[in-house]
């Protein structure tokens, strides 16, 4: 009975110690228990544990959007049923985490949605290539043609234009029943009706025709009371967003400029090994590489910045590597930096912090 009580009181404590983690400011475990089953919500990472601002592709979305573009809009794409080029241009994510990312920094009113449009996927395995399939209303065939009906108020005569007697001069057209020649261009007694459809199957002729939706994935007819819908959402700035929380990169892109430096921002840029790295700020000069990255943490910078960037310096070989901690990093970092070849800048200073990259740049 004792030993109950006591698993009783341990899981009393740690069910509290989640509610703690939950309920806490900004706290994004709301996010991991509701959508732990949903993949474009798997972007977890260290840096998101310690702050949405903190992960480097977040800012690089909010630069995009304070600097190039006022709003994010999607395109229809048949495999992932949207995609934001801009943003996969300028961030490591993949078509499939973006939609994700995005609805969670609406969330946190970071940036506001806008309807886009609605598309139609399959309610079947979801997929969005999905057509649309005409069929004959008498024998449910697709094999269908759309046709002009022609219609001879003289004598109450209606056929395809096609069916149209011609003469033997090629000048003009004959009605089959009364043999009168019609005026198809606005005559009196003739009147011309769009959009009839003649089955090849079956020749009967009808008005609307069936609409199903055809999934191509599952090779399946769907009626149109079984599609289901998706909204696309254009995405701009929040009202309620705190530019503070943001590294404007900016700055560091015009001072590169004024050193006449050739500017890729965010730029890719393939390593020895043939991978293809992503950096805040690729710059070239003459025979010189300068690779820039910046870290924001809403607490405190730590190693896994450097660590990964270090991979991807050992294998370009830049002149200069120089991540930017911003406000502060930890005293670990500054040592590791040494070790790694990296040139660290730290602090929460805007203008000493572009000082300071100054100097370094021109260094020899």
């Amino acid at each position: 009975m004792f030993r109950k009580k006591s698993e009783g009181q341990a899981n009393l404590k740690e069910l509290k110690s989640i509610e703690g983690r939950v309920d806490r400011p900004g706290s994004l475990e709301p996010f991991y228990i509701q959508n732990a089953l949903n993949p474009s919500y798997h972007i977890v990472t260290e840096e998101e544990e310690r702050g949405l601002y903190s992960i480097p592709d977040v800012q690089r979305i909010l630069n995009l959007l304070i600097n190039d573009v006022k709003e994010l809009n999607p395109s229809f794409d048949l495999k992932y049923y949207c995609r934001y080029h801009e943003i996969e241009r300028v961030t490591e994510l993949k078509p499939n985490e973006i939609p994700g990312l995005l609805e969670r920094l609406t969330r946190y009113k970071v940036l506001e949605a806008h309807f886009h449009e609605k598309v139609i996927i399959c309610n079947k395995c979801s997929s969005p290539n999905v057509a649309s399939r005409f069929l004959c209303s008498h024998c449910k065939s697709t094999n269908i043609s759309q046709t002009r009906t022609i219609e001879h108020s003289t004598c109450g005569y209606v056929c395809p234009e096609d069916q149209l007697v011609q003469s033997s001069d090629g000048q003009s057209k004959h009605c089959p029943r009364c043999g009168l020649i019609l005026d198809l261009n606005g005559g009196p007694d003739v009147r011309m009706n769009e959009g009839w459809f003649i089955c090849s199957d079956c020749s009967k002729v009808s008005r609307d025709p069936v609409t199903f939706y055809f999934c191509r994935m599952c090779e399946r007819l769907i009626s149109i009371s079984d599609i289901k819908f998706v909204n696309l959402y254009s995405y701009s700035l929040s009202k309620s967003f705190n530019s503070d929380t943001v590294i404007l990169q900016e700055p560091y892109r015009e001072l590169f400029r004024q050193l006449g430096y050739q500017l890729n921002s965010p730029g890719n840029l393939s390593g020895k090994s043939g991978i293809e790295y992503m950096f805040d700020i690729v710059a070239t000069k003459d025979d010189k590489s300068v690779l820039v990255n910046i870290v924001y943490s809403d607490v405190i910078v730590t190693d896994s910045a450097l660590v990964k960037m270090f991979g991807a310096v050992y294998d370009c070989k830049p002149s200069k590597a120089i991540l930017i901690a911003v406000p502060e990093s930890a005293e670990s970092l500054s040592l590791l930096s040494r070790e790694y070849g990296i040139t660290l800048i730290s602090g929460n200073d805007s203008k000493l912090l572009l000082e300071t990259l100054k100097e370094v740049i021109l260094s020899d």
